[in-house]
């Protein structure tokens, strides 16, 4: 199974396409022991995202956090890990002339399947 080669690059490249409203699926993520991201360090890699989350829903890999600790704003390879992330982003600027783009996101933890 091939594995993007920056976790960080695929999640921002994601974000920034669901920011057109798209609904966005990553490629295989692989994350090795110890590896970790937070939502601060997305955030700063893409412009006009206010918030952004992590979440697991479901998914094996994250159950009982591990081999995947996800937390609301990191997520973290408790053991060797696959996994994949979905990307969704809600404008917040409500229409509202002259108002520039804010958006929250938010990246559900999946099973690579």
């Amino acid at each position: 199974m091939h594995c993007v080669s920056s976790p960080i690059n695929e999640m921002v490249i994601r974000i920034q396409i669901s920011e057109s409203g798209i609904v966005t699926p990553t490629d295989t993520i692989c994350m090795n022991a110890g590896a970790r991201f937070t939502a601060a360090s997305l955030t700063t890699k893409v412009t006009n995202v206010a918030q952004l989350t992590f979440q697991c829903v479901d998914a094996a890999v994250c159950k009982n956090q591990n081999p995947l600790k996800v937390t609301s704003d990191s997520v973290e390879a408790v053991g060797d890990v696959k996994f994949k992330g979905v990307v969704s982003c809600t404008n917040n600027k409500q229409n509202r002339v002259g108002a520039a783009d804010n958006y929250s996101c938010q990246i559900t933890i999946k099973d690579d399947a």
